[in-house]
C-alpha cells in the first residue's frame, strides 16, 4: 500500500463518518495499545452524534477482557436511546 492508497482511504473514511447521522458509539478498553484515548475522540468528532466510553482494565479485545462491562456499556447506550 502506498502512501497514496492510505491518504486517499483516509480521506474516504472521514467523509463516510462525517454522514452518519444516527447515534453512535465507541468502546474502548482502556488498556488498549492500538486506541490511544485521543484517536477515540478524534474518531467520535467526526460523527454528528458520537459517545466514547472506555473499560478501564480491558485492553484492545474488549469482550475477552470484561464481556459484562462491553455489554453494560452497550445496554446503557442504547436504553438511552
Amino acid at each position: 500500500m502506498t502512501d497514496m492508497d492510505i491518504d486517499r482511504r483516509y480521506r474516504l473514511l472521514t467523509e463516510a463518518a462525517r454522514s452518519v447521522s444516527i447515534p453512535t458509539l465507541l468502546v474502548r478498553g482502556g488498556r488498549s495499545d492500538v486506541v490511544t484515548p485521543t484517536a477515540a475522540e478524534e474518531f467520535a468528532a467526526l460523527f454528528a452524534d458520537a459517545s466514547v466510553v472506555d473499560i478501564p482494565g480491558a485492553s484492545h479485545m474488549i469482550t475477552g477482557d470484561d464481556n459484562s462491562a462491553f455489554l453494560d456499556r452497550a445496554t446503557d447506550f442504547l436504553n438511552a436511546l
